[in-house]
């Protein structure tokens, strides 16, 4: 079973010495929880890809501690790029670029561009400062299952495995980074903590385009942070005592005995997401069905991050 750290200068150290060995690490980010290698040592980066069963066409993001190595891991250095680090970084945010050939290509999952993240989390921070280079993370969970918030959700995915995890408590913004592609038109690839409109109060000429193609970013699989238990957009279906439902906000539908509601506050709704989707797995219920926020919300664009997550959870296997 994983086995938890504190969050302690001790504590980092032995991380360290973990994955300096080629061991992987479960770290605490603002957004979930990753499991972590060194990105330069294909063996360890490997092994994140066998403990998550991830498809070897799903690419990793490289974090750092400072900007300064982004010239590490990146080819090109757009001009656009020291405006958008200045105002999104440290925090939320991915940004690809094309990569230098010497980043394995394992982490690029074949392909010529590398994801780059300069998390905000201190603990983080502290341990990607100490081991002073790029670690390769994805969240910590089986592949296309609920992403982690918090240590024990790493535990509940991985409970035969023996690697580390740093317990800093449960995640702050509880959705994973925004990826934004900077080859060629700034484009969105993946939505999420750092909103749309921010983006482009810098950049007005951004795009929006979710890849069909699973190479161009994590996290955009059809089916992906899906519960177990079958999981619906409710659209009046016929409730009964076992099935469970999801609200932001809006009235509970007639016949739900079993409701979750995370309020209509899409900040607030984004801490709690996964926490909610695990609960409800582990409630030993027929069904599962989320009420998805309305439409004309007049904050709409706010919940587009967590609309994507329910969409895609909601697929069909």
């Amino acid at each position: 079973m994983a086995h938890r750290l504190g969050t302690s200068s001790s504590d980092i150290v032995a991380a360290v010495d973990y994955l300096r060995s080629g061991g992987v690490v479960g770290v605490p980010t603002e957004t979930v929880y990753g499991l972590a290698a060194s990105a330069f040592n294909v063996e360890a980066v490997s092994e994140i890809y066998r403990l998550k069963g991830r498809p070897a066409n799903n690419p990793l993001i490289l974090h750092i501690h400072h900007q300064d190595q982004i010239e590490q891991i990146a080819s090109t250095i757009p001009s656009c790029l020291p405006r958008i680090v200045e105002a999104f970084w440290p925090g939320p945010l991915t940004v690809v670029l094309k990569s230098k050939t010497s980043v394995p290509e394992i982490v690029r999952a074949g392909g010529d561009t590398v994801a780059i993240r300069l998390p905000s989390h201190p603990v983080f921070q502290q341990l990607l400062a100490t081991i002073n280079e790029p670690l390769a993370a994805p969240s910590a969970n089986r592949s296309n299952h609920i992403s982690p918030t918090t240590a024990s959700h790493v535990e509940d995915d991985f409970p035969k495995e023996p690697f580390p995890i740093l317990d800093a408590g449960p995640t702050a913004t509880g959705l994973e980074s925004t990826v934004l592609s900077l080859v060629g038109v700034p484009t969105v690839l993946r939505l999420g903590a750092t909103s749309v409109e921010s983006l482009k109060q810098i950049l007005p000429e951004l795009t929006i385009k979710i890849p069909s193609h699973q190479t161009d970013s994590p996290g955009t699989s059809k089916r992906h942070y899906a519960p177990r238990t079958p999981f619906h957009i409710w659209s009046n279906q016929n409730l009964t005592t076992e099935d469970g439902v999801l609200l932001f906000g809006t009235p509970v539908p007639e016949g739900a005995d079993h409701v979750w509601d995370l309020s209509d506050d899409p900040v607030q709704a984004g801490k709690r997401l996964y926490a909610a989707l695990r609960e409800m797995d582990q409630s030993h219920l027929r069904n599962l069905y989320v009420v998805l926020p309305h439409q004309d919300h007049p904050n709409q664009t706010d919940w587009l991050a967590i609309t994507d997550r329910l969409r895609r959870a909601t697929q069909s296997g």
